[in-house]
């Protein structure tokens, strides 16, 4: 970091009743990915079974990465290398980035396929987890992210992946081939997923978690009917309705589809930008297709839907249809 200041595009890596981000720094020897908290201007990493904080350290910023679930070690063929051990182990083995769910919190790490394990920095100690998420690179981009293969199983290219908290920018606005007209919905495309219906609360098995509200609480992809219209919007389970924006307002909904299964990977954009493939979620009472977008806003990062013709992201926030320029959105 420069001055103590959050670079810009810092990437998210969790969250710990706030935002935390990807960092990595030395300790005895070894070069360990962790976590940066804001709020104490530190890193921390967990090695040894203890967590330590860390005044001098690295953020990950700008890329193109998204999460995959795996367990023990499986690593994927691209996972990125976010460091490497050393110090008293002398064995100059990759550790990957890695991050797992404890309690209301999404914490990263390190993965060390050695040991089949994700070590998470939580409350001064190193917490170790046996299933857990990795982040890989898109195959033609990294091709250092190689596996450790002295003891480590390889995930294929197709393994299921999770939402990722926040994904750099691949070039929008302003990429190639990229026109603010309208996108027709696609059909029958791969890795879109499936809309299941569901009421009360209720979240269908495998749903795609596309954000988290404030207290930690996943906030679920969906969509439902409203004035004529199909609106992608968001579901926390404890609200026991979804919720969609339209016409200036939150409308509450106790039946709706969730999001089941697909790809889960988001692109930031602005404005008309719409990048080709952009996943249809639903479509105005006019028929324009609406597209699944997503913002952060007062520490939630909320799901929506994003209507080209306006050039924007549209959520539902305490009783109102709120709108935002920048944002991400959900790729097919």
């Amino acid at each position: 970091m420069v001055d103590g200041k959050l670079p810009q595009d810092a990437m998210i890596g969790g969250f710990e009743n706030e935002h935390i981000y990807i960092a990595r720094a030395y300790h005895d020897g070894s070069l360990c990915p962790g976590k940066y908290v804001k709020s104490a201007g530190k890193a921390f990493v967990p090695w040894g079974g203890s967590e330590h904080c860390k005044e001098v350290f690295e953020i990950l910023c700008g890329f193109n990465a998204k999460w995959v679930k795996t367990s023990s070690n499986y690593i994927p063929h691209n996972a990125i290398i976010g460091g490497r051990t050393g110090g008293y182990e002398r064995n100059d083995e990759p550790l990957y980035i890695a991050r797992a769910k404890i309690g209301g919190s999404i914490l990263c790490g390190k993965a060390y396929a050695r040991y089949n394990l994700a070590y998470l920095p939580y409350k001064g100690k190193e917490i170790e987890m046996p299933s857990y998420e990795i982040l890989v690179a898109p195959d033609d981009e990294i091709p250092q992210a190689l596996p450790f293969t002295s003891n480590s199983s390889v995930l294929p290219p197709s393994a299921p992946v999770a939402a990722p908290m926040n994904a750099a920018p691949p070039g929008y606005p302003g990429y190639p081939g990229v026109q603010p007209a309208f996108n027709a919905p696609s059909q029958g495309l791969a890795g879109i997923g499936t809309w299941v219906d569901a009421s009360g609360g209720d979240v269908p098995p495998d749903a795609v978690v596309g954000g988290q509200d404030c207290n930690g609480e996943p906030v679920y992809v969906a969509r439902a009917q409203h004035e004529g219209a199909l609106l992608p919007g968001k579901l926390c389970a404890s609200d026991g309705c979804a919720f969609v924006p339209w016409g200036g307002e939150e409308h509450e909904k106790p039946t709706y589809q969730v999001l089941v299964g697909g790809s889960n990977n988001w692109v930031r954009t602005s404005g008309s930008n719409v990048p080709p493939g952009a996943f249809p979620g639903g479509q105005t009472e006019d028929g324009e297709p609406l597209f699944v977008g997503r913002v952060y806003h007062e520490d939630n990062l909320i799901t929506g839907k994003v209507q080209q013709s306006h050039g924007v992201c549209y959520i539902s926030f305490e009783g109102e249809e709120l709108s935002f320029d920048d944002y991400e959105v959900l790729m097919a």
